[in-house]
C-alpha cells in the first residue's frame, strides 16, 4: 500500500516507495513464474469490499493489481464470503484474513480439495493468527 502514499513533504517517503516497489515486483514476478494462468484471485474480508472499511488495504489491493496486470496477470477480488465463485485451480492471494470467522472454513475445504490454491497457505496462516492474537 505505501506504493500507493503521497506525501510532498515527506523526506524519507520516496526512498520507503523505492523499496516498496522493489518488493512489490519480486513478489509479482514469483507469481508470474509460478502461475500458468492469466488471472489470480486475491481474497479480502468482506468487510473491505462491502462497507471500503481499510483503506490501507484497498490501496493494497490496488498496488498488486496493477503491477500484476503489467506483467500480464488479471486480478480479480472476492470477498471470503465469495469463495465459493472463485474458478476451480484458480491461484489466490489471501490479504489480512479474520481466521476466526465461519466462513474460513470453506477457504480451507477448498484449499484442501486443491480446488484453489492459496498463497499464504491458509492453515499457516491461522497457526500464526492465533500465536498472534
Amino acid at each position: 500500500f505505501l506504493t500507493e502514499l503521497h506525501n510532498p513533504h515527506s523526506e524519507i517517503l520516496p526512498f520507503v516507495k523505492k523499496i516498496v516497489r522493489q518488493l512489490l515486483h519480486s513478489v509479482c514476478q514469483v507469481i508470474s513464474r509460478e502461475s500458468d494462468q492469466s488471472e489470480v484471485a486475491i481474497i479480502t474480508r468482506d468487510e473491505i469490499l462491502e462497507h471500503k472499511e481499510d483503506v490501507l488495504e484497498i490501496n493494497e489491493i490496488r498496488s498488486l493489481s496493477s503491477a500484476l496486470k503489467e506483467l500480464g496477470i488479471q486480478t480479480k477480488v472476492y470477498s471470503l464470503s465469495q469463495v465459493r465463485a472463485i474458478p476451480d485451480h484458480q491461484r489466490a492471494l489471501l490479504l489480512n484474513l479474520d481466521y476466526n470467522v465461519e466462513g474460513i472454513k470453506i477457504l480451507f475445504d477448498r484449499h484442501c480439495k486443491r480446488e484453489i490454491t492459496c498463497y499464504p497457505n491458509p492453515f499457516f496462516q491461522k497457526i500464526l493468527w492465533r500465536l498472534l492474537s
